[in-house]
């Protein structure tokens, strides 16, 4: 999680005095109590006003450092991991998009063809979205297309079970 990071870099009195158990429930806190003292209202901490720099202002921040001049800050240093992380978090949609694109311009034009994408959840999601805006359909598919769960909790068995039209595509392409 960005926030988690960004808080470990850069703010790393409050990172070290909060529960970061859970990276997605502290990113939407307004205050965070203090692990030090946490009956106490005055130490909690504000993480309302604790902000991740647009890419924007990110790639202004990155462009101006002069590596001749000094090295790189902790906060410089995240803020690259992010950006670069978010930039290959797309390429790996994109790239998941072409490769899908080969494999249908590969089939006569009218035909049926099944594609299955075994990614992650925000993945699946980009994957299904961006389709949908092609004019391609989930109708007539279990759960509109996906499988799986949405949340899987850390050690839990990745294993699936695959709906019957995927195990007989027959039932897809009803004649």
């Amino acid at each position: 999680d960005y926030f988690e990071a960004w808080l470990r870099e850069c703010h790393p009195d409050v990172y070290d005095d909060v529960d970061i158990s859970d990276p997605a429930a502290l990113r939407d806190l307004d205050l965070a109590p203090s692990e030090r003292r946490p009956n106490s209202k005055k130490h909690r901490h504000n993480l309302r006003d604790i902000k991740i720099p647009s890419c924007e202002r990110a790639f202004g921040e990155l462009s101006a450092f002069d590596p001749d001049q000094r090295v790189s800050t902790r906060r410089e240093r995240v803020l690259a991991k992010i950006l670069v992380d978010a930039y290959q978090l797309c390429i790996v949609d994109v790239a998941a998009i072409l490769k899908t694109t080969e494999v249908i311009l590969r089939h006569p034009e009218g035909s049926q063809v099944v594609i299955v994408v075994y990614a992650g959840d925000a993945h699946s999601r980009i994957q299904a979205e961006f389709w949908k805006l092609q004019g391609l359909s989930n109708k007539g598919l279990p759960k509109k297309g996906m499988v799986g769960k949405d949340d899987f909790e850390e050690f839990e068995p990745r294993g699936l079970n695959l709906p019957s039209c995927f195990r007989n595509l027959a039932e897809l392409f009803p004649k």
